[in-house]
């Protein structure tokens, strides 16, 4: 289960022809976990970007659902500190969202 910190929220006046949030986060995840809306404090998600915090991890996140209720992040993290890629244990990340 990832924790997550909520640091920042913006709100954007008519982004997509309605006001939005911009959520600025800090998250300890592994790699293929999930963060949901509700972790965030919004309804829905609807774009995302992941950057770790570890210069070594690659870091990246996919929004499943875009847009539909309580969807949520699924994280990716590999470390490519060696000469093979391999998935990432628990990283620290910096997570942010654009939701409602």
């Amino acid at each position: 289960m990832p924790v997550v910190t909520v640091k920042h929220t913006f709100i954007l006046n008519r982004v997509k022809g309605r006001n939005m949030l911009f959520i600025w986060a800090d998250a300890e995840v592994a790699d293929g976990e999930n963060i949901y809306a509700r972790d965030l404090g919004l309804k829905t998600i609807y774009d995302a970007e992941v950057h770790s915090n570890d210069a070594n991890i690659n870091a990246s996140g996919t929004v499943i659902r875009p847009g539909s209720y309580d969807n949520y992040i699924t994280v990716y993290g590999s470390d490519v500190s060696g000469t093979v890629a391999v998935a990432a244990g628990s990283f620290s990340a910096i997570v942010k969202a654009i939701g409602i």
